[in-house]
Protein backbone atom coordinates (compact mmCIF):
# COMPACT_ATOMS: atom_id res chain seq x y z
CA UNK A 1 0.00 0.00 0.00
CA UNK A 2 1.57 3.11 -1.10
CA UNK A 3 1.97 6.02 1.66
CA UNK A 4 1.19 9.89 1.13
CA UNK A 5 5.13 10.12 1.06
CA UNK A 6 5.69 7.30 -1.63
CA UNK A 7 2.60 8.85 -3.90
CA UNK A 8 4.62 12.64 -3.19
CA UNK A 9 8.07 10.64 -4.87
CA UNK A 10 6.07 9.03 -7.93
CA UNK A 11 4.63 12.10 -8.22
CA UNK A 12 8.23 14.43 -8.35
CA UNK A 13 9.63 11.45 -10.51
CA UNK A 14 6.75 11.80 -13.01
CA UNK A 15 7.40 15.78 -13.45
CA UNK A 16 11.13 15.09 -14.21
CA UNK A 17 10.84 12.51 -16.51
CA UNK A 18 7.95 14.50 -18.16
CA UNK A 19 10.56 17.55 -18.04
CA UNK A 20 13.08 15.52 -19.57
CA UNK A 21 11.25 14.74 -22.22
CA UNK A 22 9.99 18.09 -23.46
CA UNK A 23 13.53 19.18 -23.31
CA UNK A 24 14.71 16.34 -25.58
CA UNK A 25 11.90 16.75 -28.45
CA UNK A 26 12.47 20.03 -28.20
CA UNK A 27 15.74 20.37 -29.04
CA UNK A 28 15.20 17.39 -31.82
CA UNK A 29 12.81 20.44 -33.47
CA UNK A 30 15.09 22.95 -33.25
CA UNK A 31 17.78 20.71 -35.40
CA UNK A 32 15.06 20.13 -38.03
CA UNK A 33 13.66 23.17 -37.70
CA UNK A 34 16.66 26.12 -37.60
CA UNK A 35 15.52 28.86 -35.68
CA UNK A 36 16.84 32.54 -37.07
CA UNK A 37 17.92 35.15 -34.32
CA UNK A 38 16.28 38.33 -34.33
CA UNK A 39 16.06 40.07 -37.90
CA UNK A 40 19.20 41.93 -38.99
CA UNK A 41 18.24 45.78 -38.39
CA UNK A 42 20.87 49.10 -39.13
CA UNK A 43 21.57 50.66 -35.66
CA UNK A 44 22.95 54.18 -37.11
CA UNK A 45 20.67 55.49 -39.92
CA UNK A 46 21.64 58.85 -39.72
CA UNK A 47 19.21 61.88 -39.37
CA UNK A 48 20.20 63.01 -42.78
CA UNK A 49 22.23 62.95 -45.35
CA UNK A 50 23.51 65.95 -48.04
CA UNK A 51 23.19 65.74 -51.77
CA UNK A 52 26.04 64.21 -53.01
CA UNK A 53 27.16 62.28 -49.86
CA UNK A 54 27.24 58.61 -49.09
CA UNK A 55 26.80 56.47 -46.35
CA UNK A 56 27.93 52.89 -45.35
CA UNK A 57 24.98 51.32 -43.38
CA UNK A 58 26.19 48.19 -41.20
CA UNK A 59 23.95 45.41 -41.30
CA UNK A 60 23.81 43.29 -37.82
CA UNK A 61 22.73 40.04 -37.18
CA UNK A 62 23.54 38.79 -40.66
CA UNK A 63 25.39 35.63 -39.58
CA UNK A 64 21.88 34.48 -38.00
CA UNK A 65 20.07 34.83 -41.79
CA UNK A 66 19.80 31.87 -43.66
CA UNK A 67 20.67 32.73 -47.56
CA UNK A 68 21.93 36.13 -46.61
CA UNK A 69 23.34 36.16 -49.81
CA UNK A 70 19.79 36.96 -51.38
CA UNK A 71 19.56 39.87 -49.65
CA UNK A 72 19.02 42.84 -51.75
CA UNK A 73 18.47 46.40 -50.85
CA UNK A 74 16.36 49.51 -52.10
CA UNK A 75 16.70 53.12 -52.06
CA UNK A 76 14.16 55.29 -53.19
CA UNK A 77 13.31 52.12 -55.19
CA UNK A 78 16.24 52.10 -56.68
CA UNK A 79 18.89 49.05 -55.92
CA UNK A 80 21.67 49.98 -53.75
CA UNK A 81 24.98 47.80 -53.59
CA UNK A 82 25.29 45.73 -50.57
CA UNK A 83 29.00 45.76 -50.09
CA UNK A 84 31.57 43.08 -48.35
CA UNK A 85 34.55 45.02 -46.62
CA UNK A 86 36.26 43.62 -43.47
CA UNK A 87 33.75 40.53 -43.23
CA UNK A 88 30.99 42.68 -42.80
CA UNK A 89 28.17 43.75 -44.94
CA UNK A 90 27.25 47.16 -45.73
CA UNK A 91 24.28 49.29 -47.43
CA UNK A 92 26.14 51.40 -49.78
CA UNK A 93 23.77 54.79 -49.80
CA UNK A 94 24.60 56.77 -52.70
CA UNK A 95 22.69 60.48 -52.70
CA UNK A 96 22.95 62.43 -56.22
CA UNK A 97 24.50 65.94 -55.82
CA UNK A 98 20.81 67.14 -57.98
CA UNK A 99 18.69 64.63 -55.60
CA UNK A 100 15.75 66.24 -54.63
CA UNK A 101 15.08 67.44 -50.98
CA UNK A 102 13.15 64.88 -48.91
CA UNK A 103 12.65 61.79 -46.99
CA UNK A 104 12.98 58.52 -49.02
CA UNK A 105 11.97 55.04 -48.37
CA UNK A 106 15.40 52.19 -47.29
CA UNK A 107 14.07 48.71 -47.50
CA UNK A 108 16.14 45.79 -47.40
CA UNK A 109 14.41 41.94 -49.05
CA UNK A 110 15.18 38.86 -48.47
CA UNK A 111 13.71 36.06 -50.89
CA UNK A 112 10.94 38.71 -51.55
CA UNK A 113 10.01 39.27 -48.46
CA UNK A 114 10.97 42.51 -46.58
CA UNK A 115 13.24 42.27 -43.48
CA UNK A 116 14.12 46.23 -43.04
CA UNK A 117 11.89 49.19 -43.64
CA UNK A 118 13.28 52.48 -42.76
CA UNK A 119 13.87 55.79 -44.35
CA UNK A 120 16.46 58.67 -45.09
CA UNK A 121 15.62 62.12 -45.15
CA UNK A 122 17.82 64.26 -47.84
CA UNK A 123 18.93 67.78 -46.88
CA UNK A 124 20.73 70.89 -49.16
CA UNK A 125 24.29 69.97 -50.17
CA UNK A 126 25.64 73.36 -49.19
CA UNK A 127 27.24 73.61 -52.40
CA UNK A 128 29.33 76.75 -53.02
CA UNK A 129 29.01 79.53 -55.84
CA UNK A 130 31.99 80.80 -57.70
CA UNK A 131 31.84 83.65 -60.31
CA UNK A 132 34.58 83.29 -63.01
CA UNK A 133 35.66 86.24 -64.79
CA UNK A 134 35.82 84.44 -68.46
CA UNK A 135 33.23 82.80 -70.68
CA UNK A 136 32.45 79.30 -70.63
CA UNK A 137 34.75 78.70 -73.86
CA UNK A 138 33.22 75.42 -75.26
CA UNK A 139 29.98 77.36 -75.61
CA UNK A 140 31.75 80.48 -77.49
CA UNK A 141 33.00 77.60 -79.68
CA UNK A 142 30.14 76.04 -79.87
CA UNK A 143 28.31 78.68 -80.95
CA UNK A 144 31.00 79.52 -83.91
CA UNK A 145 31.36 75.93 -85.43
CA UNK A 146 28.28 73.71 -85.45
CA UNK A 147 30.88 71.04 -85.54
CA UNK A 148 32.33 71.67 -81.50
CA UNK A 149 28.26 70.77 -80.84
CA UNK A 150 28.37 67.74 -82.83
CA UNK A 151 31.59 66.31 -81.51
CA UNK A 152 30.60 67.13 -77.97
CA UNK A 153 27.28 65.05 -78.63
CA UNK A 154 29.17 62.39 -80.25
CA UNK A 155 31.60 62.15 -77.38
CA UNK A 156 28.49 62.05 -74.86
CA UNK A 157 26.98 58.90 -76.38
CA UNK A 158 30.49 57.00 -76.74
CA UNK A 159 30.61 57.56 -73.20
CA UNK A 160 27.54 56.60 -71.90
CA UNK A 161 28.01 53.54 -74.57
CA UNK A 162 30.87 52.93 -72.51
CA UNK A 163 29.68 52.93 -68.75
CA UNK A 164 27.21 50.02 -69.75
CA UNK A 165 30.15 47.87 -69.80
CA UNK A 166 30.09 47.97 -66.01
CA UNK A 167 30.46 44.87 -64.08
CA UNK A 168 27.59 44.01 -61.43
CA UNK A 169 30.13 42.33 -59.51
CA UNK A 170 32.13 43.67 -56.30
CA UNK A 171 35.86 43.93 -58.01
CA UNK A 172 37.46 46.12 -55.21
CA UNK A 173 38.87 44.29 -52.17
CA UNK A 174 39.48 45.08 -48.11
CA UNK A 175 42.01 47.66 -49.45
CA UNK A 176 38.56 49.55 -50.69
CA UNK A 177 39.47 53.12 -51.93
CA UNK A 178 42.31 55.63 -51.54
CA UNK A 179 42.84 58.99 -53.23
CA UNK A 180 44.90 59.37 -56.63
CA UNK A 181 47.78 61.29 -55.97
CA UNK A 182 50.12 61.13 -52.97
CA UNK A 183 49.03 64.78 -51.96
CA UNK A 184 45.68 66.26 -52.10
CA UNK A 185 44.84 70.13 -53.06
CA UNK A 186 41.92 71.12 -53.82
CA UNK A 187 41.40 74.02 -56.61
CA UNK A 188 37.38 73.42 -57.26
CA UNK A 189 35.49 71.48 -54.61
CA UNK A 190 32.99 68.96 -55.96
CA UNK A 191 29.19 70.69 -56.25
CA UNK A 192 31.03 74.01 -56.81
CA UNK A 193 28.27 76.16 -58.79
CA UNK A 194 30.84 77.81 -61.39
CA UNK A 195 29.03 80.96 -63.11
CA UNK A 196 30.80 82.41 -66.05
CA UNK A 197 30.43 85.86 -67.48
CA UNK A 198 28.47 84.40 -70.95
CA UNK A 199 25.83 82.29 -68.48
CA UNK A 200 23.02 83.76 -66.56
CA UNK A 201 22.86 80.33 -64.61
CA UNK A 202 25.79 78.14 -62.74
CA UNK A 203 27.15 75.44 -63.84
CA UNK A 204 27.75 72.59 -61.46
CA UNK A 205 30.93 70.87 -60.63
CA UNK A 206 30.16 66.87 -60.84
CA UNK A 207 33.62 66.06 -59.75
CA UNK A 208 37.00 67.39 -57.75
CA UNK A 209 39.89 69.55 -59.44
CA UNK A 210 42.85 68.56 -57.35
CA UNK A 211 46.22 70.53 -57.97
CA UNK A 212 48.77 69.08 -60.19
CA UNK A 213 51.73 69.39 -62.36
CA UNK A 214 52.25 67.00 -64.23
CA UNK A 215 52.15 63.75 -61.44
CA UNK A 216 51.44 60.54 -61.40
CA UNK A 217 47.60 59.60 -60.99
CA UNK A 218 46.80 56.30 -59.12
CA UNK A 219 43.66 54.03 -59.22
CA UNK A 220 41.41 54.87 -56.07
CA UNK A 221 40.66 51.02 -55.69
CA UNK A 222 40.84 47.84 -57.99
CA UNK A 223 38.68 47.21 -60.92
CA UNK A 224 39.11 46.81 -64.49
CA UNK A 225 39.23 49.96 -67.30
CA UNK A 226 36.44 50.65 -69.40
CA UNK A 227 38.01 53.29 -71.23
CA UNK A 228 41.89 54.69 -71.93
CA UNK A 229 43.01 54.12 -75.25
CA UNK A 230 39.91 55.62 -76.37
CA UNK A 231 39.99 58.99 -78.57
CA UNK A 232 40.47 62.51 -76.62
CA UNK A 233 37.24 63.55 -75.88
CA UNK A 234 36.81 67.55 -75.99
CA UNK A 235 35.64 68.63 -72.98
CA UNK A 236 37.45 65.51 -70.65
CA UNK A 237 40.76 65.58 -72.82
CA UNK A 238 43.05 61.70 -72.12
CA UNK A 239 40.84 59.92 -69.72
CA UNK A 240 40.84 56.51 -68.10
CA UNK A 241 37.50 55.09 -66.84
CA UNK A 242 37.46 52.56 -63.82
CA UNK A 243 34.97 49.89 -63.09
CA UNK A 244 35.22 48.96 -59.44
CA UNK A 245 32.15 46.79 -59.46
CA UNK A 246 28.52 47.20 -57.92
CA UNK A 247 27.61 50.13 -60.00
CA UNK A 248 30.78 52.13 -58.99
CA UNK A 249 32.89 54.07 -61.37
CA UNK A 250 36.01 56.47 -61.14
CA UNK A 251 36.62 59.05 -64.14
CA UNK A 252 39.91 60.66 -64.36
CA UNK A 253 40.27 63.43 -66.72
CA UNK A 254 42.56 66.17 -68.61
CA UNK A 255 45.48 63.70 -68.42
CA UNK A 256 48.62 64.06 -70.44
CA UNK A 257 49.30 60.21 -70.71
CA UNK A 258 47.82 57.22 -70.23
CA UNK A 259 49.34 54.48 -68.97
CA UNK A 260 46.86 51.25 -69.24
CA UNK A 261 44.29 49.75 -71.57
CA UNK A 262 40.85 49.36 -72.09
CA UNK A 263 40.56 45.69 -70.79
CA UNK A 264 43.16 45.74 -68.16
CA UNK A 265 43.05 45.05 -64.73
CA UNK A 266 44.24 47.43 -61.99
CA UNK A 267 44.96 47.09 -58.75
CA UNK A 268 44.56 49.64 -55.50
CA UNK A 269 46.93 52.75 -55.88
CA UNK A 270 48.57 51.53 -59.23
CA UNK A 271 49.74 54.12 -61.67
CA UNK A 272 47.21 54.45 -64.52
CA UNK A 273 48.30 58.17 -66.10
CA UNK A 274 49.90 61.23 -65.60
CA UNK A 275 47.88 64.32 -65.07
CA UNK A 276 47.85 67.58 -67.61
CA UNK A 277 45.86 69.58 -69.56
CA UNK A 278 44.08 68.23 -72.36
CA UNK A 279 40.46 69.05 -73.33
CA UNK A 280 38.56 72.37 -71.58
CA UNK A 281 41.12 73.02 -68.66
CA UNK A 282 43.22 75.89 -67.66
CA UNK A 283 46.08 74.88 -65.98
CA UNK A 284 47.51 71.53 -65.28
CA UNK A 285 45.22 69.40 -62.75
CA UNK A 286 43.18 66.34 -62.33
CA UNK A 287 39.14 66.55 -62.71
CA UNK A 288 37.92 63.22 -60.66
CA UNK A 289 34.71 62.07 -60.71
CA UNK A 290 32.74 58.91 -58.66
CA UNK A 291 29.20 57.63 -59.64
CA UNK A 292 27.19 55.01 -57.53
CA UNK A 293 24.76 54.02 -59.94
CA UNK A 294 23.15 57.00 -61.52
CA UNK A 295 24.94 59.37 -58.62
CA UNK A 296 27.53 61.55 -59.09
CA UNK A 297 28.99 62.11 -55.35
CA UNK A 298 31.45 63.77 -53.51
CA UNK A 299 34.87 62.02 -54.52
CA UNK A 300 36.63 63.21 -51.55
CA UNK A 301 34.02 62.06 -48.90
CA UNK A 302 33.40 58.99 -50.60
CA UNK A 303 36.78 57.86 -50.36
CA UNK A 304 37.24 58.84 -46.42
CA UNK A 305 33.85 57.14 -45.61
CA UNK A 306 35.56 54.24 -47.15
CA UNK A 307 38.91 54.68 -45.51
CA UNK A 308 37.72 54.86 -41.94
CA UNK A 309 35.37 51.26 -41.83
CA UNK A 310 38.89 49.40 -43.84
CA UNK A 311 41.30 50.69 -41.28
CA UNK A 312 38.74 48.91 -38.59
CA UNK A 313 40.66 45.85 -38.68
Amino acid sequence: MLTNKDGARMMKRSIIILLAAIIVVAGAALRFFPHEKPRPYLPAIPAYLRQGKIALLKINNISSLRNADTLKAFFDSVEAPIILLNNQRYILVAVDYEKALGTYPLTVIREGQEIIEDSVRIIDGRFPVRRLSFPYEPAVAAKKDRRVAERIRTDRSVMRNALTRKSPNQLWDDLAFGFPLDSIEITSPFGTTRIYTNQKQGRPHTGVDLNTGFTPVKSIGKGRVLWASGRQLYLEGKMVVIDHGQGIISLYMHLSRVKVNDGAEVNYGQIIATSGQTGNARGTHLHLNVRVGEALVDPIQFVKVFRAIAARK
